[in-house]
């Protein structure tokens, strides 16, 4: 079989700017494409790092029923949040 993998994608309006909001990667026509391929036999290996990937990402994911968190860890202690 064929494997599709999509690791981090983006919204072109998101690459350099992770502000929210973050605007999904994918239309509802490229869910739909990418569902029917795997349903049609292909293999999804689809990787979200921290945030905003996860974010940007989600809507294709709950098309497999999994959920994505769009957040990140981080030592407070070391790194200051924007305020």
């Amino acid at each position: 079989g064929s494997l599709l993998v999509i690791s981090n994608a983006l919204d072109s309006s998101n690459v350099n700017d992770w502000r929210r909001p973050i605007r999904p990667a994918f239309t509802e026509a490229e869910i739909e494409a990418v569902r029917a391929w795997v349903e049609d036999g292909g293999a999804l290996l689809l990787i979200a790092d921290h945030m905003p990937f996860p974010g940007a990402a989600a809507g294709l994911a709950a098309a497999f029923g999994v959920t994505f968190n769009d957040g990140f860890a981080f030592d407070p202690d070391r790194v200051a949040l924007p305020k």
